[in-house]
Order: structure tokens, then C-alpha cells, then sequence
């Protein structure tokens, strides 16, 4: 190595000097490469301000209510933002009730070399979700405007409240659920012949319900009321339409209305869009495409469908998102952000890195279906695209216009990022459309959507979409434990 005047140099760098300021692709990113000019915009204003999910894995839920706030904007006017914290609250409660129903009923498995057991106790409470998750939250316990349930120093810095929950109450709690159901099962082998002492399984499973699960499920609710607020049952909610934002103290000449109303009655009544119908389309090469895939334990509110994805090529799905940023609404999509990307300067490019040329040494590099395999890639974060910016002649995409949820203070231009396309087919793993048959161009896509979905085991990594949505306190995403 010390013969080697180039490695010597490049030793003597990075003394000083991280990789990734090195090696950047200055003829990439801004000011060479102007990020600000799209063909299809469908916020030329700038009306939809970037938000920020802090130091949590809430991604998903800043995704969802991004694209619902977008046709909110067009009623109310001005500047709005929903309220996650208020999602949250009950994604958490929700997961607390699943993951001890799913210990319940994995009670005669083996904690010791059961794959499925090993699994929900691997991750038993995260930030993380999807789309699907969101739409049950939102069908359950409705929407509020941030102003009602503002963000908390809890919501922000997630990592100490979940870790509370996990360790003190949760796991416990789990393993006071499978204690209880094998001493009492035992109790039943051996003493059947007593009518008395025999309990039926039924009998024990509510039992179990009764004075393990609900105790903990309204000691949570007391810790998430404390962390984050009481969420409100009723609300009253002041707006001017013709303001740029929600704060009335000063719209003295402007039209301001008030409401009264519940968070299920204020999302049917702002809500213009039929979210419910909306399909989860993903980019598996691993998996048969025009194929339905749902994956176990994936839906964590009780009584809600479990969440069906239909798997198509890249360039119908890129065709898709084209169709629907044409008609004037953004695209919910997971990607696998870290990849090749420069938060400070917010841009995404496939070979924004010249790494290689920098080691002197040729990289190995994996199929995205083998990077899914071995667990080197899947739809870590979750965000929007606003814009694509179309080739004049041949149609086809040069880059897109991404709103992440970073914030607007240090990140890409005021929150949004630029992505180039050749970053698309590699990186991409889900987006969600409208049902409309012009986004399926192909029969073979509308023939997908009706076939049985074949059934995925927990630890498939789609299982992971939306689950490491980037905490601003260091590298890795917000889904925890699925880092």
C-alpha cells in the first residue's frame, strides 16, 4: 500500500475529510445541476411547505397525511398540516393490542427456535408503518389539524418513550401471556379427569385478555397521554381561507370560519379523495409480477384488511407515477433514501458517488433482487413526488420532484429534493395510485388486481416498507430495531 502514491494521498484526505465530501459528484448536484425547473409541477406556488418528522420513524404517516393535506389546501386555502402526532398516538396503541394478540395465539410455538416468535419479539413496538396501516388508523380514529394536537418533544425524539414501553410494560407482559397460557395448559393435561380444574382454551384466552392484555393496554394509554397528549374526542378549529396559514391573530380583514366537530367527521368532510380505494403497487424482481402479495402480521389495527400489494415492472410503475403527477396529485413511494444521496444538497443520483475511482478498486455490486435477499435494501423512508421533469422529445423522465420531511432549514431546496431518474429503477419499491384504469395501462396489470394474493412469511423484507423512516440524530431510519 505504501508504494501506491494515490492511496497514500487519498489516506492523508480522509485524516481530515469524510468519504462522502470527497467523492461527490460535484457535475451532479447543485448549483451544476439545476434541481428547481420541472415540466409537471403541481405546486408551482410552493404552497405545500416541507414538513418535519424530527428524530422519529414517522415517515409514513408525514407521507400519508402529505398527500391527503394536498387536497385539503385546495378547500381551505393556505398553508395546513394535519396532525401526526395524533396518528401516532393510536399507531402505538394499536401495535400494543396486536402484538399481544399475536403472542396469544403463538403461545404453544417454542421461544426458542419458532421463526415466527423470534420475529414479533424482535420488533414488538416501532415507529414504522405504510400506507395500508395508515389508511385503517385513519378509518378508526379520523384526522386533526396539527393546531388541535400539536407536536410534542415526545414525537419528535421517539427513541426513550417506545424503549419505555418495550422493555418495562411490553415484553413482560408477553411473557406474562405465555407463562399463564402454558401453566394453565398443563394444569388441563394433567388434571382433565377433574372437571373442575379444566379450563377450554377459549375460556383461558379471555382470561388471559381480561387480566393481562387490557391492564396493559390502559397502562400505555396513561404513558402516551402523558408523552404526547390526550387525544381529542371533539375539537373546535378556526381557518381563513384566503390566509397563508392557521393562525387567525391577525386576519382581522379576512373571512375566518369555525367548526366544531370529531376527528372521523372533520376526515370525511375535508378529506375530498377516496384514499380508501388507493393500491400499494411494489417493485419486487425477486417475486412473480401482475401478482398480489400480502405479508403476515404486516396489519397492526385490529379489524382492519391486511395490506395487498400488486408487483410490477419498473417502467409501468414509473409510467403510473407520470400519469398521476400529470393529473394534479402527488405519489406516495418508499425508497431506500440513504442510497446514494446528499441530504445538505437534497439529491439523489445512481453514480453520485465516485467511490470507485477514489479506492482505485472495483466495487461488487449485487441485482436489486439480491440486494432484497440479503438484506441490503428495501423502501427504508417513505416521502412524495410533486414533479417530473419530461424529456421534450422522447417523453421520457429526467429527474422528479421529491417533498421529503426533513424540514426546510437544511436539506435540498426549502425541504424538496431532486431525484435523478437513472436513482429510480434501483431504489424505488412502492408507490400507492388511485384505482383508475388509466393508470393500469396493461391488461396484465388490471388482470393482477383480481388474482388471490399469495401469502408472504413475517420476515419478508416488504415487511419492512415505511419502517426506516430516518431519525435526524444520526444515520440508520426510524424504524428502530429494523435499521
Amino acid at each position: 500500500f505504501l508504494q501506491s502514491s494515490s492511496g497514500r494521498v487519498a489516506q492523508n484526505v480522509l485524516s481530515k475529510h469524510s468519504v462522502t465530501s470527497v467523492t461527490l459528484a460535484r457535475h451532479k448536484a447543485p448549483p451544476h445541476f439545476n434541481n428547481t425547473l420541472f415540466s409537471v409541477n403541481i405546486d408551482p406556488d410552493g404552497t405545500m411547505k416541507a414538513t418535519d418528522q424530527k428524530n422519529s420513524g414517522r415517515c409514513w404517516l408525514f407521507g400519508t397525511l402529505n398527500l391527503l393535506r394536498f387536497q385539503v389546501l385546495k378547500k381551505f386555502g393556505g398553508d395546513f398540516e394535519f396532525s401526526e402526532a395524533y396518528l401516532y398516538f393510536f399507531h402505538i396503541l394499536e401495535q400494543i393490542n396486536s402484538f399481544s394478540e399475536s403472542i396469544i395465539q403463538t403461545a404453544d410455538r417454542s421461544i426458542d427456535d419458532d421463526r415466527i416468535v423470534s420475529q414479533l419479539l424482535d420488533t414488538p413496538l416501532d415507529d414504522g408503518g405504510d400506507w395500508g396501516i395508515a389508511v385503517a388508523l385513519l378509518n378508526k380514529y379520523g384526522i386533526v389539524p396539527k393546531s388541535s394536537y400539536p407536536e410534542t418533544h415526545t414525537s419528535q425524539n421517539t427513541d426513550t418513550m417506545v424503549d419505555i414501553i418495550t422493555q418495562q410494560f411490553l415484553l413482560p407482559a408477553a411473557y406474562q401471556i405465555r407463562q399463564r397460557m402454558k401453566n394453565k395448559e398443563l394444569t388441563v393435561q394433567n388434571e382433565a379427569h377433574d372437571v373442575d380444574a379444566s379450563i377450554s382454551k377459549e375460556s383461558l384466552i379471555e382470561q388471559v385478555r381480561r387480566e393481562i392484555k387490557q391492564p396493559l393496554i390502559e397502562d400505555v394509554y396513561r404513558i402516551l397521554c402523558i408523552h404526547l397528549g390526550t387525544p381529542p374526542t371533539t375539537f373546535s378549529w378556526s381557518w381563513s381561507p384566503d390566509d397563508d396559514s392557521e393562525d387567525d391573530d391577525n386576519a382581522d380583514d379576512c373571512d375566518i370560519r369555525h367548526i366544531t366537530t370529531t376527528p372521523l367527521q372533520f376526515l370525511r368532510d375535508a378529506v375530498g379523495i377516496s384514499y380508501k380505494t388507493y393500491i400499494m403497487v411494489i417493485q419486487d424482481p425477486r417475486n412473480a409480477y401482475y401478482q398480489r402479495y400480502v405479508t403476515e402480521y404486516s396489519m397492526t389495527v385490529q379489524g382492519a384488511e391486511p395490506m395487498y400489494y400488486l408487483n410490477l415492472p419498473t417502467d409501468e410503475i414509473k409510467s403510473m407515477c407520470i400519469r398521476i403527477l400529470q393529473d394534479g396529485h402527488p405519489v406516495f413511494f418508499a425508497a431506500n433514501w440513504a442510497e446514494q444521496c446528499c441530504d445538505p444538497l437534497g439529491v439523489w443520483d445512481e453514480h453520485l458517488y465516485e467511490t470507485e475511482e477514489f479506492y482505485q478498486v472495483r466495487s461488487r455490486k449485487l441485482s436489486k433482487a439480491d440486494r432484497i435477499r440479503f438484506g441490503g435494501d428495501m423502501g427504508t423512508h417513505i416521502m412524495l413526488f410533486t414533479g417530473v421533469d419530461l424529456d421534450v422529445k422522447s417523453g421520457e423522465p429526467i429527474k422528479w420532484r421529491v417533498e421529503n420531511s426533513f424540514g426546510v432549514e437544511k436539506e435540498g431546496d426549502d425541504g424538496y429534493f431532486v431525484m435523478h431518474d437513472n436513482w429510480f429503477d434501483p431504489y424505488i419499491f412502492e408507490i400507492v395510485t388511485p384505482p383508475c384504469d388509466k393508470y393500469f395501462i396493461t391488461p396484465d396489470a388490471r388482470a393482477g388486481l383480481t388474482r388471490d394474493p399469495i401469502w408472504l412469511p413475517p420476515w419478508d423484507p416488504m415487511q419492512g416498507q415505511g419502517r426506516n423512516g430516518r431519525k435526524r440524530n444520526g444515520g440508520g431510519g426510524g424504524g428502530r430495531r429494523r435499521k
